[in-house]
């Protein structure tokens, strides 16, 4: 019966680490699938060979109050260097801020030190969207009599920048006039959810 006992009981072992694996596969599965279609809808948005593309994993997060960076598993040895743009879902996530052999900083939008040159889409003006180490960010530069409403996109700008022109980056949640401001108060919320994805693509160009 001791015998019975501990040939069941190695089965059921056997048979609880078969099941975490297929668990294991399926999720390296299902990110592998996930990689992939990003990759085609960018390329099919944008229009830039394949060879520009470098898809990675995030690995790492800071969110302290003075930083708002990823950490991915791509570096040098991948052809990724400092200043490449970062995107998931055709959106802008942030810049390489230090590229590392395998593995690299990414500057997100939020980040306190991110300037990106961008223009509201609706009205074509151009503006800076500014980060605050907060879940949202701000426009810096809207004449206080530009028409922007609640819901207008912003996307990246190519004036005097290496971004790629037209990222979606955020949209407008709240804006105010102040007195006798010459620019308007505005704060808007990026298009990514940095804690809801998995794995970002980097462009180089």
């Amino acid at each position: 019966m001791w015998q019975e006992q501990e040939a069941k009981t190695e089965l059921e072992n056997e048979a609880f680490e078969l099941r975490n694996k297929i668990i294991e596969l399926q999720d390296i599965n299902y990110k592998l699938q996930e990689k992939l279609s990003s990759v085609s809808e960018f390329q099919k948005e944008q229009k830039i060979s394949k060879s520009k593309i470098i898809p990675a994993d995030i690995i790492g997060y800071d969110t302290s109050i003075f930083r708002r960076s990823i950490t991915i598993n791509v570096g040098t040895k991948d052809g990724v260097t400092d200043n490449n743009i970062v995107v998931t879902d055709n959106a802008l996530v942030g810049l390489i801020a230090a590229a590392g052999q395998r593995t690299s900083l990414v500057q997100l939008v939020t980040d306190p030190a991110s300037r990106i040159p961008g223009k509201i889409l609706q009205t074509r003006d151009q503006v800076i969207v500014e980060g605050n180490a907060s879940p949202y960010c701000q426009l810096k530069y809207v004449p206080r009599w530009t028409k922007i409403k609640t819901g207008d996109s912003i996307v990246s700008s190519d004036i005097g920048s290496f971004y790629l022109s037209s990222l979606p980056i955020a949209t407008v949640i709240e804006n105010e006039t102040k007195g006798g401001a010459l620019f308007q108060s505005v704060k808007v919320l990026p298009m990514v959810n940095i804690t809801k994805i998995e794995n970002v693509l980097v462009i180089k160009e």
